[in-house]
């Protein structure tokens, strides 16, 4: 398969930047989620006061309140989050081992009792629950830039193939 220059380089930084994402999401684990929501709450922070200075008194007010409570609130958020998720992962374990009784269906009553105790581990050990997804999610970005890389490095190199003539046999 034939890449251009462009889209190799395209490629080529998107496969970095994935690899970086994924350090940091194994390193920092659920920290990045917090330092992501402080820097975005810094952004909307400017953004309102930039809003006040060009007359915009509730936009800029409206803003600024976002700003604030995404900074204070990030930990507050995450943790409800996980907690609903939690909920919502048992809730749809219980209806698919009901479904799976109804049907017999074992594999899918098996994958169904895993959704609920994945669900009660959420809502249980929500912080450590959430450093592993994001080491996992870290893991996924990793592998996702090393086959870029791969399919970079690999994909315009000539290959010879040799034409073979097909005689028709009667």
């Amino acid at each position: 398969m034939k890449i251009s220059p462009i889209d190799r380089k395209v490629i080529l930084a998107s496969s970095f930047l994935a690899i970086i994402a994924g350090i940091l999401f194994c390193a920092l684990r659920e920290d990045l989620l917090y330092i992501l929501f402080t820097i975005m709450g810094a952004f909307i922070i400017v953004s309102g006061i930039i809003a006040l200075f060009k007359r915009s008194v509730f936009g800029g007010i409206f803003s600024i309140a976002v700003g604030v409570l995404l900074i204070l609130g990030a930990w507050l958020f995450v943790n409800v989050l996980l907690l609903v998720n939690g909920i919502l992962l048992c809730i749809s374990g219980f209806y698919g081992i009901f479904v799976s009784i109804l049907t017999r269906d074992l594999k899918n009553l098996v994958f169904s009792i895993l959704t609920v105790v994945v669900g009660v581990l959420f809502f249980i050990y929500t912080e450590q629950t959430a450093g592993w997804i994001f080491f996992v999610i870290g893991a996924l970005f990793i592998v996702l830039g090393i086959v870029g890389l791969i399919m970079t490095f690999t994909s315009n190199k000539d290959k010879k193939i040799k034409e073979v003539n097909v005689k028709e046999v009667k």
